[in-house]
């Protein structure tokens, strides 16, 4: 399948699931006025029906919501919904892995500081236990580099648009390390594209 044209296609279904939520959301109350049946189990009803599209709604958001920029040596991202901001450097930037998550990909990337960045967490035995094919590459570094302590975040927000952030990520961070399967992931975009 091609990534852009994947892209546009999610794009378009977040858009035609928000607007038809959306109707829903306006269509329901205006029913309800009309019918001028206002009994106390149906007012609860459409209270509950209404919070329930509201969380749908913000949970597809958080799930959709995904935008970097490149400035420089310099990269900003922000994923999910009100929204989590990273600020790295590229030659800060130690170790890139994607792990497979169904249809969907997870980029972890380790990073060597946590300058500015308060949502980057520190390496434990935790971070092990869920990527083990990183751990392998962590100690090669953590060999060269004793002194230095490591701290990760993980990307899991915005769909296919990951694809373009990994193949942006591999252009700029040039000192970095990727992982085999970041590298079939990269190598997966740019043939698909």
């Amino acid at each position: 399948m091609n990534i852009n044209k994947a892209i546009k296609k999610q794009n378009k279904a977040y858009k035609r699931f928000m607007l038809f939520m959306c109707f829903i959301f306006l269509i329901l109350p205006s029913v309800f006025f009309i019918s001028r049946s206002f009994k106390m189990f149906l007012i609860i009803y459409l209270i509950i029906i209404e919070s329930l599209i509201i969380a749908v709604m913000l949970v597809r958001k958080n799930s959709e919501a995904f935008s970097y920029e490149v400035d420089g040596y310099r990269m900003k991202i922000r994923q999910g919904f009100p929204g989590r901001d990273f600020n790295i450097s590229c030659d800060r930037v130690e170790i890139v892995h994607v792990e497979k998550r169904e249809k969907d990909i997870e980029i972890v990337i380790i990073t060597k500081s946590r300058f500015r960045n308060k949502k980057v967490r520190p390496i434990n035995k935790e971070f092990f236990q869920i990527y083990p094919m990183v751990a392998n590459r962590y100690v090669k570094s953590k060999r060269i580099n004793p002194e230095v302590n490591y701290y990760y975040f993980v990307i899991n927000h915005g769909g296919f648009k990951k694809y373009l952030f990994l193949n942006d990520l591999y252009r700029n961070c040039v000192n970095t390390t990727f992982t085999e399967t970041a590298v079939e992931e990269i190598k997966y975009f740019r043939k698909n594209s």
